[in-house]
């Protein structure tokens, strides 16, 4: 068995998705509150999401 790693160049390398990101909620009745969930496998510019 065998491999090849390619570390040139690997920084500059942008993941961009052509699906949207999933998303999904969940409510909690007894504390009022709402967690929503977001997955958008591949995407490599995205920090954060405001809901």
């Amino acid at each position: 068995m065998s491999y090849r790693i390619f570390k040139i160049g690997y920084n500059d390398w942008v993941g961009n998705p052509d699906s949207t990101p999933a998303l999904w909620a969940t409510a909690n009745g007894t504390a009022g509150s709402t967690e929503i969930y977001a997955s958008w496998n591949g995407v490599t510019q995205i920090a954060n999401r405001r809901f």
